[in-house]
């Protein structure tokens, strides 16, 4: 089963749903513009956290980007931080992400969908956390995630990805949350695209 058909996706690595309002693109604020990657935050009412966006353009078509993100088994290959992603029961999929120094591991259970946007000729992916399903005491569960990809087709050789992400990563102390944020973001993205220039 394939990844956004049954889960995730960024992370990321993760986390954002057009229904509960995407920022307006000039409330982003450019964090880091590198290697054709750029990456934005924004602060939100009622967010402990900054919310992240990476952007870039890739060469590949929107089916060859749509089979990287939907395939779950590729997720420790590409966002960072990922241990492992498995396929739960129905439309669930449990992610394990890997905490930096002391701190133990995290993990979620999210379900996923995809829609094409006829109007603007776009894939759109997008994550629904379900905090309360399998719970796993061997990692602290994020209760907090959302996210969504924007995949539109620029030409026939390339396509422009967009991530947008928010995730609460169970912390009481919120110094260098959102550099991490931010640079998980670039780190997933880069990732990405050298996937995307490797597989058949």
């Amino acid at each position: 089963m394939t990844v956004f058909k049954t889960m995730w996706g960024l992370v990321l690595l993760l986390v954002l749903n057009n229904a509960q309002g995407l920022g307006a693109n000039h409330d982003w604020q450019l964090k880091l513009h590198r290697d054709g990657i750029q990456v934005y935050q924004q602060q939100r009412a009622g967010f402990k956290f900054m919310h992240t966006k990476g952007t870039m353009t890739v060469r590949a078509t929107a089916a060859e980007a749509l089979a990287v993100l939907q395939d779950v088994a590729l997720c420790s290959k590409w966002v960072q931080n990922c241990v492992a992603a498995n396929r739960l029961d129905g439309s669930l999929v449990h992610i394990v992400l890997k905490a930096p120094l002391w701190l133990k591991d995290r993990d979620l259970v999210v379900s996923t969908e995809s829609n094409y946007l006829a109007v603007s000729k776009q894939w759109q992916l997008s994550t629904d956390n379900r905090p309360g399903q399998h719970k796993n005491d061997d990692f602290v569960r994020i209760n907090h995630t959302q996210s969504t990809w924007l995949i539109t087709a620029v030409d026939q050789d390339h396509v422009h990805l967009s991530y947008e992400l928010y995730a609460d990563p169970e912390l009481l102390f919120k110094t260098g949350v959102n550099k991490f944020k931010r640079d998980a973001m670039f780190q997933t993205m880069r990732s990405l695209r050298k996937l995307l220039s490797t597989h058949p």
